[in-house]
């Protein structure tokens, strides 16, 4: 799980665990320097894999998860914390209340950081988003609880990490992913070109400009149900990546893929989506198209509200 401290008046980054100054990791004196992950927020009865006691790392992933559902600790915990992520949106009482205790827990740690770096913006990645996306009030309010009083009244923001170049980051999670899985549709339209092209599945015309992409993704996400993305793959140039998800439209069952190509700048300039089966895409066409008069006018006002 990528968090971390962005554009700090330090400035400070955290990626990936790694403390960075000025654009260059802080390895330490002996190499392992900024491991935030292992700083001791959490349970001091629990035993880390590092050796030391009460890491915050198995506070925050699929290993606090299953502490709190009493089941044995998972041999791939990103798979079973999307698992549990998933259930708990079913409506499963057990898997939401685990949610929140690990959304608590991430999010009292992020306050110490904040305390401690004094940022002016808190970036999240990874699960991260998805975890405080499940359980906003409780993330929220134990963020709050876990700053410096005097910070309170202006907490520092909490933004879904995005980069400049959006290839695969190495835990695996596709910046576009990792946006629309929090809902953070701002970032979803920040990875947008000014001149991107977007292939419908259910329109034989292509849609050319960032205003009616990203009213369209907007409209896609009100009429999906359960939506879930299970795969992703890239070229190894980084600059073609396809993402896989599953769905369901007014309980029509839709498999389909999300294929984007990035510009020079990393931006994706090039997206089209295809779907199966026959029955999800005359969903999905009828679906869109009660949504098509709300995704026009959308368009138009961003349109209008880029021009001046």
């Amino acid at each position: 799980m990528d968090s971390g401290c962005a554009r700090s008046r330090s400035p400070w980054p955290v990626r990936s665990g790694v403390l960075v100054v000025g654009g260059v990791p802080a390895v330490g004196a002996g190499g392992a320097g900024g491991e935030y992950g292992h700083l001791p927020f959490g349970d001091r009865s629990v035993l880390c894999l590092c050796g030391a006691r009460g890491c915050w790392d198995n506070e925050v992933d699929g290993r606090a998860l299953a502490r709190h559902l009493g089941t044995p600790p998972p041999e791939d915990p990103r798979a079973f914390a999307y698992e549990v992520l998933q259930r708990a949106a079913a409506g499963e009482a057990e898997a939401a209340a685990a949610v929140r205790e690990v959304a608590r827990a991430l999010a009292s740690g992020i306050a110490g950081l904040v305390n401690a770096h004094d940022p002016s913006v808190v970036t999240l990645g990874g699960l991260a988003p998805l975890i405080r996306a499940a359980a906003e009030e409780d993330f929220d309010a134990a963020y709050l609880d876990g700053l410096m009083s005097f910070r309170r009244a202006d907490p520092i923001p909490l933004r879904t990490a995005i980069f400049k170049k959006l290839s695969t980051r190495g835990d695996g999670v596709h910046p576009f992913r990792a946006a629309v899985e929090a809902r953070d549709l701002d970032a979803v339209a920040d990875l947008l070109a000014e001149d991107v092209v977007f292939t419908s599945p259910v329109a034989f015309k292509p849609y050319p400009g960032k205003p009616i992409t990203a009213a369209i993704l907007r409209g896609v996400l009100r009429v999906f149900e359960d939506f879930t993305y299970v795969r992703e793959i890239a070229d190894p140039g980084g600059r073609d990546h396809a993402v896989v998800f599953t769905a369901t439209v007014n309980g029509k069952l839709v498999n389909g893929c999300d294929f984007l190509h990035l510009d020079e700048d990393g931006k994706i300039d090039d997206f089209m989506v295809m779907v199966r089966p026959l029955s999800g895409a005359h969903a999905l066409a009828e679906a869109m198209n009660a949504q098509f008069d709300r995704i026009t006018r959308e368009a138009t006002e961003a349109a209008a509200h880029g021009a001046t």
